[in-house]
């Protein structure tokens, strides 16, 4: 019989490592290095790790250097099943439910 697994929330798993939460106010720089189709690299800030549904999430901006843009790409990334990496979000669905489930993250704080 297969066993039904609840997933755990990332401050529960061991896998995952975040910050105290007694840091959380305080301002975590994590910085990836992402590579495009060309294989150019840019270093990417991690602004929200979070569970939703299954899977755990990672949003990422690009590290601004310099001038604000009118926008900001996000890059979302999902958290292997062995929590030692993230990987591309294949399905488009998914990755719209991670990042619709940021922006509702974002509002909860703003307000």
């Amino acid at each position: 019989m297969a066993e039904n697994k609840t997933p755990k929330a990332p401050e529960e798993r061991e896998d995952i490592i975040l910050a105290p939460e007694e840091a959380a106010e305080e301002a975590i720089e994590q910085i990836v290095t992402l590579y495009d189709e060309n294989g150019n690299p840019e270093d990417y800030e991690l602004i929200d790790l979070f569970e939703y549904r299954e899977g755990v999430y990672g949003a990422f901006t690009p590290v601004l250097t310099g001038e604000e843009p009118n926008e900001i790409d996000v890059v979302m990334l999902k958290v292997t099943e062995d929590g030692n990496a993230f990987i591309e979000i294949e399905d488009a669905t998914e990755e719209e439910a991670a990042f619709r489930e940021l922006l509702r993250r974002e509002e909860e704080l703003v307000d």
